[in-house]
Parts: C-alpha cells; structure tokens; sequence
C-alpha cells in the first residue's frame, strides 16, 4: 500500500518539477536525481524488499529545505515521501 502511494508522490513531484521555474539549477538537478533514484528503487522493489538506509531520507529531506522558499508546493509533496519512505522503513 505504501508503495502505491508514493507512486502517486513521485509521480506529482515529477509533474512540479516538469512545470516549476528553478532559479537555482543545482537544486533542480539534486530534485530530479533524488526523485529517479527514489523511482528506479521503488520499481525494482529494492525500498519495501532491503529498507534501504536513510540516505534516500536524507537526501529528501535536505532538499526539501532547500526549496521551500521558492517552491513550497514541491517542498510540501517531498515532504509527504518523507513520510512515507519512514512508513516503509527506510
């Protein structure tokens, strides 16, 4: 269940991501690099299968921070993967 429902985050957060305007293009880059890792990690099944380390987390969470001023929506949906990578367990 969890993993369909950050299908559905990843999925947004791309679509954001797609439409917003990044000023700072490092932080656009770090956005899309976590997201398709996260990605390529949820369908191989390697979040649910190995609870990864927190990294992933990490990652999310750093950047979650970074964008917030400009982008709080983007902010907002990394936030609730946040949420839901510690419900997997990562």
């Amino acid at each position: 269940m969890s993993g369909l429902k950050l299908r559905e985050f990843l999925d947004s957060l791309k679509e954001q991501i797609e439409e917003a305007e990044f000023k700072n293009q490092n932080a656009h880059e770090q956005v899309t690099s976590t997201m398709m890792e996260a990605d390529r990690m949820l369908q191989q099944g390697e979040l649910e299968a190995n609870g990864v380390s927190t990294q992933l987390t990490d990652q999310f969470s750093q950047l979650a921070t970074e964008v917030e001023a400009e982008h709080p929506h983007i902010s907002a949906t990394i936030g609730s993967i946040i949420d839901i990578l510690g419900r997997i367990g990562v």
